[in-house]
Protein backbone atom coordinates (compact mmCIF):
# COMPACT_ATOMS: atom_id res chain seq x y z
CA UNK A 1 0.00 0.00 0.00
CA UNK A 2 1.65 3.25 -1.39
CA UNK A 3 -0.31 5.33 1.30
CA UNK A 4 1.00 2.93 4.34
CA UNK A 5 4.71 3.60 2.74
CA UNK A 6 4.24 7.60 3.15
CA UNK A 7 2.61 7.22 6.94
CA UNK A 8 6.50 5.55 8.13
CA UNK A 9 8.31 8.37 6.98
CA UNK A 10 6.53 10.69 8.97
CA UNK A 11 7.00 11.43 12.86
CA UNK A 12 4.15 10.10 14.95
CA UNK A 13 3.41 13.51 17.31
CA UNK A 14 0.52 13.89 19.95
CA UNK A 15 0.54 17.16 21.44
CA UNK A 16 -0.97 17.14 24.79
CA UNK A 17 -2.27 20.52 26.11
CA UNK A 18 -4.57 20.61 29.45
CA UNK A 19 -6.11 23.47 30.49
CA UNK A 20 -4.92 24.41 34.14
CA UNK A 21 -3.21 21.41 34.60
CA UNK A 22 -0.02 22.15 36.72
CA UNK A 23 2.87 19.54 36.06
CA UNK A 24 2.73 19.34 39.75
CA UNK A 25 -0.52 17.12 39.90
CA UNK A 26 1.06 14.56 37.92
CA UNK A 27 2.94 11.79 38.79
CA UNK A 28 5.27 11.74 35.50
CA UNK A 29 6.81 15.12 36.96
CA UNK A 30 7.28 13.42 40.92
CA UNK A 31 3.44 14.00 42.26
CA UNK A 32 3.11 11.15 44.60
CA UNK A 33 -0.36 11.99 45.85
CA UNK A 34 -2.04 12.15 42.79
CA UNK A 35 -2.30 9.04 40.53
CA UNK A 36 -2.61 9.65 36.86
CA UNK A 37 -1.44 6.17 35.57
CA UNK A 38 -2.84 6.87 32.21
CA UNK A 39 -0.95 9.81 31.46
CA UNK A 40 2.06 8.16 33.61
CA UNK A 41 2.72 5.65 31.15
CA UNK A 42 1.90 7.74 28.35
CA UNK A 43 4.62 10.48 29.57
CA UNK A 44 7.24 7.36 29.90
CA UNK A 45 7.42 6.45 26.09
CA UNK A 46 7.32 10.06 24.98
CA UNK A 47 8.97 13.69 25.21
CA UNK A 48 8.28 15.43 28.05
CA UNK A 49 8.92 19.05 28.56
CA UNK A 50 10.42 19.93 32.06
CA UNK A 51 11.19 24.24 31.27
CA UNK A 52 8.03 24.94 29.24
CA UNK A 53 6.45 28.14 30.10
CA UNK A 54 3.48 29.98 28.63
CA UNK A 55 3.85 33.18 26.96
CA UNK A 56 0.55 34.20 28.66
CA UNK A 57 -1.41 33.15 31.37
CA UNK A 58 -5.23 33.31 29.99
CA UNK A 59 -5.61 29.88 28.79
CA UNK A 60 -7.18 31.38 25.75
CA UNK A 61 -4.16 33.33 24.45
CA UNK A 62 -2.05 30.27 25.53
CA UNK A 63 -4.08 27.88 23.17
CA UNK A 64 -4.22 30.98 20.22
CA UNK A 65 -0.27 30.81 20.45
CA UNK A 66 0.23 26.65 20.71
CA UNK A 67 -2.34 26.48 17.90
CA UNK A 68 -0.63 29.12 15.35
CA UNK A 69 2.92 28.94 16.31
CA UNK A 70 2.45 32.99 16.85
CA UNK A 71 3.46 34.92 19.88
CA UNK A 72 0.29 36.38 21.83
CA UNK A 73 1.47 39.87 22.61
CA UNK A 74 3.12 41.44 19.54
CA UNK A 75 1.24 40.42 16.94
CA UNK A 76 -2.22 41.45 19.04
CA UNK A 77 -3.58 38.13 19.45
CA UNK A 78 -4.64 38.92 23.19
CA UNK A 79 -7.33 41.79 23.45
CA UNK A 80 -8.47 41.47 26.79
CA UNK A 81 -12.23 42.58 27.37
CA UNK A 82 -12.88 46.18 29.71
CA UNK A 83 -15.10 45.00 32.08
CA UNK A 84 -15.76 48.51 33.22
CA UNK A 85 -19.19 48.82 31.26
CA UNK A 86 -20.22 44.99 30.49
CA UNK A 87 -23.45 44.29 32.26
CA UNK A 88 -25.61 41.24 32.94
CA UNK A 89 -28.91 42.07 31.96
CA UNK A 90 -30.89 42.71 35.61
CA UNK A 91 -27.36 43.09 37.05
CA UNK A 92 -26.77 46.88 35.82
CA UNK A 93 -25.11 49.25 38.75
CA UNK A 94 -27.51 51.11 40.76
CA UNK A 95 -25.39 54.38 41.05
Amino acid sequence: DPRGALMTDRPNIVVVCVDTLRTAFLGCYGNDWIHTPNIDRFAGSALRFTRAHPECLPTIPTRRTLHSGRRAYPFGSYDPVSWDNVYIPGWQPMA
